[in-house]
Parts: C-alpha cells; structure tokens; sequence
C-alpha cells in the first residue's frame, strides 16, 4: 500500500493536504501533484501560503500549471486575494501567461492597479510588451484620473518605470508616444537624461576640435514639457543635429543657440511662442537648417537672419506679424547676412509686409509666404536679383530661383508703379506702358518685377509686341531683362489672391514650368507673352473667365485642352494678329447631278457654262464673293469672302476617297438633280452621314439643280415639297444640321444669285464648334497667312520645276521659318491644322508610319496619287480581286516622277486611315473599290484541321456591290462569320441607294 492510500485511510487534516500539494506544485513535482489529485484533492485548496496554481506559477512549471487546468483549477478570476495571472506577470512567467491567456484567462481581472503596471514595475518587458499589445492599454494612462486630467504624468507608466529605474521598458514606453511631463522631469531627472542618452547616436565619423566623436540627438515625438540643459550639456560641443519636432515645449535654454557644432536643429510642432531673447546673440554659426514650423512663434529674433551658413529657414504655421528689417520691427534698420540661404518657408502666418532686407538674399532658390496678409511687396525685394537702385556691385549672377509662392494673400496688383495702372484701367487689355525708364526712376516708384530684373549693359532685342494685341501693362525692356530668374524660375503659385491684371512681365521667365493663377477673379485677360513659356506643362486657372483665349483651348475648360496649345495659341497671337476672311468651300454629290457647272456658274454668271464631262478627282478654285450692298448692313455682313471652291468627283470609284478631304469648318453644298424627285432625295443620305462623320457641325446647303427641266406651273408646288422632304428625312440625330435649301438653274441662272447670297450669309454665320467663335473674321496669327502665301508659291513651283508637291517635315519647318514667327513644333502644329481645315494644303496628325511627317501643299496632287492607285485600268492587273500585295503597290510607284516610292509607307498609312485600303497583314491589302462586281470563287481548296468541324453555313466573299460610300465590310462579312445574317448594308450601284 502506498504512503497516499495510508493517508488517504488515516483522514489526515485538511491543512495538511493543502500544504502538502502546494508544496508540491512549489517544487515542481508533477507526478506528485498528479497523485493528490488523483486522490481526489481539490485543486483550488488554499493554504496560508497560497493556492496550488499559484505555487505552480511561482515554480514556473508550465506542466503542472496545465495539469491543474485540465483537474479544474481556477485560473480565470482572483481566488483568495490570489491570481495565477498576477502571479505570472510579477514572477515574470512568460509562457505560463500567454498559456493561460489562451485558455480563457482575463488580463483585466486585476483593475488597481492593472497588470502592465505591475510588469511596468517589475522590469519584464516582454510580458510587458505582451500586455500592452493584447488589453491595447493607453501608453499615457495614470491610475489616479484627477491627475491624468492635469497630464502631469504622475502614476503613469512612465513614471512607475522612471520611480523603478526600468530603462528598457521606459525606452519601449518613448517608441509608443509615452510624454515626458514636467513632473516626471522634475523628480526623475538624471533617469530621464539617461533614457535620452540612448537616443544619441553618432552622426558620422568625424570628430570636434577637441577629437570627440559627432553625435546627433533623436528626441522628437517624445512630448517632452521640458528641456533642461543638463541633458545636453554633455554633448555641447558634439551635437551637430538636434530634433525636438512634435513635443510639448514652450521654452528652450539659450545654450542651444551657442552649440559651435550644431547644424540642424529642428524644433517644429512645438507650443514656443518665441525662440529666444532678442538680447542673447546666436553663436551657432555653423547652423544650416532651422526648422521652427506649426508653433506659436509671433516674433522672429534677428540671430535668425544673422547665420552665415543657414541654408533652410522654416518659420510656416506660426503667428508671425512682421520680419526682423521691417520698419515697425524692435530692428527696423537690420541687414540680413544669411548670404547662403536658398529655402525660406513663412506661409501660414500673419504677415502684412516682407522688410526690404531681402535683398541680400542671393542664392534664394525656394520662396514661400502663401496663406499670409500681404497686401504688397517691397519695391526692391531683390529675392536674389539686383534692384535698380542698388549698386552694379551687388551682382546676382549666383540666383537659382526655382520656385515662388505668393499664394493666398492679399495682393490686388503685381506692380507698384501708379501709372501702370492708370495706363491699364483706361484702356482696358489693350495697353503698352511707354514711360521712360528715367521718368520712372525719378518718381521711385518701382514694381513687383522689379525684384525679378537685373541690371544689364545692352538690352536685348525682344520681338515687338502689337499695342492693340497686349493684355496688361509693361515695363520698359530696359529696366526688366529678366536674366536672373528666366532660366531658373520653374514655379510660381499667385492662386487666391485679389489681382486686377497679369503684367506682361510675366511671361520672360521662360523657365517656368508650372504657373497657377487661379481664383483671382478680376482676371480676365492671360498676357500674350505668356507664348514666351516655352517650358511651362500647367497652367492653372480654375474659377478664371478668361476672354481672350478661345475657351477650348483652356486646360480644365476645353475637352482635350492642354497647355502647349494654349501657349502656342498666345505665341502666335502675340506676333500680330488680322482678321481671316478665307473659307473652304466643298461641293459633293453623284456624278452628273451638276457640281462643276454649279460652282462655275456661281464663280462667274456670265462665263459660258462648261463642257458636260465628270470631273477626275478633285478640282480647286478660289472665288470671291462680295459681299451685298445696303444700309443697314452691320460691319460684318459688308465683310467679303473668299472660297477655296473644292468640286469632288462623283463617280462611284472616287466615293473612298473623299473622307481624305473632308475637314472641319468647312461650308458644304450637297448637290441633288431635281428631276429626279423623292428618290433624289433619298440619294443625299450616305452624302450627309459622311459629312457628320469627319466633319460634324459644318454648315451644310442642300442645292437642288435642273430647276429649268421643271414645268414651270409645278414649280412653287415641288419648291415647297422638296423643302418639307428634305427636312423630314434628315432633320433628325445622327444627321447634319441644314443651314439651308436652296433650288437652281445652272442655264437660265435661276436662283444663282440667291444662292450666292445664302453662301454668304452662311460662311458669316458659321461657327468653329469648339471656340463658338465666327469662322469668318476670326483673328489668327498674321505668321499664318505669310505662311499661307509661302506654301501656295512653294507648290506652284514645285509644279513648274515638275517636281511632287509633297513636304517632309524638315521642308515644311524650314518654310515656317520665313515667317521669322513659327517655330516651335506646337505652333507648326497649329498653323498646319489652319492651313488643313481652309482648304490650302492637307495634313494628317497620324504618328502611324510617319504619315504625320508628310506635307500635301496640292491637294488636287494628292487625289491624283489615290486615282492611281484606284481607279487606273492599267493598273487594276496588280490588284486581283480587290487584294493588293504591297509588292505590287512598290512596282505601281516605281520610277514614277510624280510620285516618290520613299513615301510607300505613308502612302499606306493614308490609304489604311481613311480605310481606301484595309490591311489584311502580311503586307496584303483590301481596296474595297476594286472588288468585283460578283462573288468571286475561292482559288484554291482551304483544307481544315481534323479537329475544327466546318460551318454548317458556306463562307460569304466580299464584293464591291456590297459597299456603301465610306463603308466597309465586317471581319464576319470578310471571313463568313456566324453573323453575317445580322449585317444590313447599303448598297450603291449604278447611281442608286439599295438597302
């Protein structure tokens, strides 16, 4: 029998069973307690020395801890003034904790005080860590509420680690935004200064006069309340870099300010409402960056400005009123001497005025006083460019201004000169400042661009500038060359402000990159020099109503707008602008409805009418016409007009290739033969689709011809027939708007008169649909028309010489460059497009192949090199049933004079774009126009893969029946797709429109 029956049979006393199994679980005797409890022992028997669980705890027996859990022992809640959990984090029992947590147990059971402060006290930081993590316990709580109202810290964490010299939980505690009050200063100081002291790292290899190593003190975020000198006077002549950012200090000691080694010193978000006496001199002169930002600093003091070596001066989100140099200041007559400053942030404050002292600052890069009061600038600011009344001696040959913010202020005007403004309120946005720069001197007045100018031996030659063009007064050339910033200037913020007008100075920095200017809302003018910002990708705008710029071209207004073609546009205005009276005018219609006797007949009434021959191609005349006499007339409508007069060929063959001349701006006149009735009618549809389509919003005149083939008692009748017809059919969505209906005889010249007048009166109401600006009258760039006049003269000539009318990019830049106006590539762009939509030559904007890269100075050459390719007989050998090889198309063009082969490609890509020619890859072609009038039968057999099962249905072949003008067929239609069932399709053959 063993010695537990013997003492289960004897009934020993209870105090004897609970000492004998706590002392088991004391020593760790598994097998022992096992028994006892096995004997049924209650687990949760309590001794005077404690509970069993508690012994087990004590012993850090994590096998007898788990063996008392699974017999029942209570481990969740506090049993006789006794808690394994409490237990756990006094003893430092890690794992037996994290098991007990896991099985249920609660970390909160124990509330005054709760258990991270018992392990705060006891120096175990990893069950420290443990419980912080797992309660998610505030770092900054104190077990005495009334005092964590007063944030004095006592009874924090903080301050049981500090009273318990526990270093590295206190260390622990600073990395989780515990604050370092005042109190706990106070009593703890040398603890405190020794927790900082490990925050103090080397900051490079290099070592003082005196061969101590470097160091730099990491102390932000720490909400230090206080910052003896103690903790750093072991490091006076060490510390080079400083960071007290985000703590609680309202004062620093003014031994700071006299470190010989210190370079940074970063103070921001702090409450300081100073950072020193004015009376105590700064000797840290070795200090290149101070940053005092989002405190309550009212008063700068003047050691500030007085650090040689100060590279970066943040003074932003403080309650400053005035700088050190202003006139009001404690020291009105002090001069700057941070001659090395390049970075200066003062927004956010409440400054009124910037003291003149600026001046010195030569190598300012980066200037900020957004978000302030300031209602002016100094008048000889300088921000590191000479001021006219300084001497030549002072040179600002070192300025790299880069960026300037003046947003959110106050300014009303960017000049100071009375005068400039007077000029500009008389004459509104048409305004050249004469005055003599001696008149100006004179007076001392100065403007805000006299910070920007530098004092220069020869004015430069500037382009001249149209008075009638300028949108803002100028200064004279002489006083504002404008070298110091013009390549170093890339950022300027004037948003939010109350500026009246934007000086033309503006627009010599040409380095800018970005420009905002938004929310001044008395702007309503850009300067013209702005076309001078040759670098700027943003100009900014918003809550501007600018009326001197066409509103698509506006970046945020205009779909599509972006700045480059809003400088572009300024540029070309400001080299001189006129008025533009010339319009493309573009007759289409099936052959032999009367196109080319029509245009010949309103050209000139009395020529004899032409021979009655289809026009090949295209045909081009110009054609005057005046405009009509009479009183009442406005200025506008005693305008004359001159057309570039386009007659399109009507054969079917030529219907692909219209789209390459359609263009917007355009005035169309869709010709119909009025014999032919309602079914006439019907025939203007695929016209009228084709215009919405490449150039929608165009005016349209629909002209019916043969008016003398009409009885003559019929025709008021089929007049007013035609005329409701015709606006039934097609006013309607998806179609062109009308402008009118007319109906002519070409022969008795009815109605010809009548319509030359519609044709006038339309070209003066048509609209550019994205500037809503008239067509006619517009001002554009008189570089546009020079260059007009130029590119007609260059093809004439080519021509004589018998040479193709096309241009490589390099001819066409070097025949812009004899306007001595265009030369950048957006306003060769701009001016291309011009020349495009009014009929001079044509240009595609298509990166494809280069295709952007081609010139056609004559666009009637141009339809002659499609007609080649198309509609030759000679040539349809090359193409079998309507494929094309590209090697073929290489022989068509080869040793043609009139057509280089070296534009093979382009030619491709033209043919591809307005799909005359579809690719089919591997240098195959599609020309629908040239397909055959009946399915062709496959040439050979297509065998298939064994595993593909043919199509139930049998593959449809395209034919050019199948064609509509301007259409082409489906990839379903090409390759006999399942739904080819669903295709409708327009057909055109033999003049007539079949669904």
């Amino acid at each position: 029998m063993s010695l537990l029956d013997m003492t289960n049979r004897r009934d020993p006393p209870k105090a004897v069973v609970e000492k004998t199994i706590y002392n088991a679980c004391l020593k760790g005797h598994y097998r022992v307690v096992k028994e006892l409890l096995n004997c049924n022992v209650n687990p949760n028997s309590k001794c005077d020395l404690g509970t069993p669980m508690y012994a087990a705890v004590m012993a850090d027996s994590l096998e007898v801890v788990k063996l008392l859990v699974d017999r029942g022992a209570e481990y969740r809640r506090v049993v006789g003034g006794f808690s394994p959990v409490f237990a756990s984090c006094v003893e430092g029992r890690m794992k037996i904790l994290r098991y007990l947590v896991n099985a249920g147990a609660d970390l909160r059971c124990i509330k005054n005080p709760p258990l991270v402060f018992t392990a705060c006290m006891q120096g175990h930081l990893e069950i420290f860590k443990y419980l912080m993590t797992e309660t998610d316990f505030d770092v900054n709580w104190t077990i005495n509420q009334e005092d964590a109202a007063k944030v004095d810290g006592k009874d924090s964490l903080l301050y049981v680690a500090a009273s318990s010299r526990r270093l590295e939980v206190a260390d622990y505690l600073l990395q989780q935004g515990a604050i370092i009050t005042q109190l706990i200063i106070s009593r703890f100081s040398d603890f405190i200064k020794d927790l900082l002291a490990k925050r103090v790292k080397p900051s490079s290899h290099q070592k003082n006069s005196a061969g101590e190593p470097l160091v730099s003190a990491r102390w932000r975020e720490l909400g230090l309340a206080e910052l003896p000198w103690s903790f750093l006077s072991s490091f006076n002549t060490r510390l080079t870099k400083l960071e007290l950012r985000a703590n609680r200090l309202s004062t620093l000691p003014e031994e700071i300010f006299q470190m010989p080694n210190l370079k940074t010193l970063d103070v921001s978000q702090n409450i300081l409402p100073e950072l020193s006496q004015d009376v105590v001199p700064w000797n840290c002169l070795n200090l290149t960056e101070l940053d005092a930002s989002r405190n309550q600093i009212s008063y700068a003091p003047s050691g500030v400005f007085l650090l040689p070596n100060l590279t970066s001066l943040n003074l932003s989100y403080n309650l400053l009123q005035r700088l050190p140099g202003d006139p009001e200041d404690a020291c009105p007559n002090l001069t700057w001497r941070c001659d090395l400053l390049k970075k200066i942030d003062l927004s956010h404050n409440r400054l009124r005025t910037l003291p003149d002292t600026f001046k010195s600052l030569r190598r300012l890069n980066t200037f900020t006083v957004s978000y302030n009061h300031l209602h002016s600038l100094p008048p000889s600011m300088g921000l590191g460019c000479i001021n006219l009344y300084l001497p030549l001696t002072m040179s600002w040959a070192n300025c790299r201004m880069n960026k300037l913010s003046l947003a959110h202020n106050n300014l009303t005007t960017l000049t100071h000169s009375l005068e400039e403004e007077q000029t500009y309120s008389r004459s509104g946005s048409h305004a050249v400042n004469k005055e003599k720069d001696g008149e100006r001197r004179s007076r001392g007045s100065t403007t805000l661009s006299t910070m920007f100018s530098v004092k220069k031996k020869k004015p430069a030659k500037s382009p001249s500038v149209s008075p009638l063009l300028t949108n803002a007064p100028d200064a004279n050339p002489r006083e504002l060359p404008f070298e110091a910033w013009s390549n170093t200037l890339q950022t300027l913020y004037l948003q939010n402000n109350n500026i009246q007008f934007l000086p033309n100075y503006l627009g010599n920095f040409t380095s800018i990159a970005r420009l905002d200017m938004s929310h001044n809302t008395s702007v309503h003018c850009l300067p013209l020099t702005f076309g001078r910002l040759k670098n700027c990708w943003e100009l900014i705008m918003h809550g501007l109503d600018i009326t001197n710029v066409p509103k698509h071209l506006i970046p945020g207004v205009g779909r599509g707008a972006s700045t480059k073609q809003l400088i572009a546009y300024l540029k070309a205005q400001m080299k001189k602008a006129e008025p533009y009276t010339r319009m493309k005018l573009m007759a289409v219609g099936l052959q032999g409805r009367g196109k080319t006797t029509l245009l010949s007949v309103l050209r000139d009434p009395n020529n004899q009418l032409p021979p009655n021959v289809s026009t090949v191609g295209v045909s081009v005349h110009k054609w005057t016409v005046r405009a009509p006499k009479g009183r009442n007339l406005s200025q506008r409508q005693q305008m004359d007009v001159t057309f570039s007069m386009w007659d399109l060929a009507g054969q079917e063959v030529y219907y692909a290739t219209h789209q390459c001349f359609l263009s917007r701006n355009t005035l169309y006149l869709v010709v119909w033969n009025m014999t032919e009735g309602e079914q006439g009618i019907d025939y203007l549809r695929p016209w009228l689709l084709n215009v919405q389509a490449r150039a929608p919003y165009s005016p349209i005149i629909v002209v019916g011809t043969h008016l003398d083939k009409i009885p003559p008692n019929q025709v008021a009748e089929l007049r007013h027939m035609y005329r409701s017809r015709i606006l039934k059919n097609y006013d309607a969505q998806g179609y062109p708007t009308i402008s009118d209906i007319c109906m002519v005889s070409c022969v008795t010249k009815e109605g010809i008169r009548d319509l030359q007048d519609r044709i006038h009166a339309a070209a003066l109401n048509a609209k550019d649909p994205d500037t809503h600006e008239h067509v006619i009258g517009m001002q554009v760039p008189r570089s546009y028309c020079v260059l007009q006049n130029i590119v007609e003269d260059e093809a004439k000539r080519l021509k004589e010489v018998g040479q193709p009318p096309v241009l490589n990019q390099k001819e066409f830049s070097a025949l812009a460059e004899k306007t001595e106006d265009i030369s950048d590539p957006e306003e060769l762009t701009l001016a291309a497009q011009f020349l495009h939509d009014n009929g001079v030559m044509l240009h595609y904007n298509d990166h494809l192949k280069g295709l952007n890269n081609l010139y056609f100075i004559d666009p009637v050459w141009l339809a002659d090199m499609l007609a080649h390719i198309i509609t030759v007989p000679q040539k349809h050998s090359f193409v079998q049933n309507g494929i094309l090889v590209e090697a073929r198309l290489r022989i068509i063009f080869h040793g043609h004079r009139d057509y280089p082969e070296q534009y093979l490609q382009q030619y491709m890509q033209l043919l591809e774009r307005f799909e005359i020619a579809l690719s089919l890859g591997q240098g195959t072609l599609l020309v629908p126009s040239m397909l055959p009038e009946q399915r062709p039968a496959l040439p050979f057999a297509m065998p298939l893969p064994s595993r593909v099962k043919s199509p139930p249905h049998e593959p449809r072949s395209v034919s050019r029946s199948n064609l509509a003008l301007g259409s082409t067929p489906s990839s379903s239609e090409m390759e006999g797709g399942e739904e080819e069932d669903n295709v409708s399709i327009t057909r055109v053959i033999d003049g007539k429109v079949v669904s």
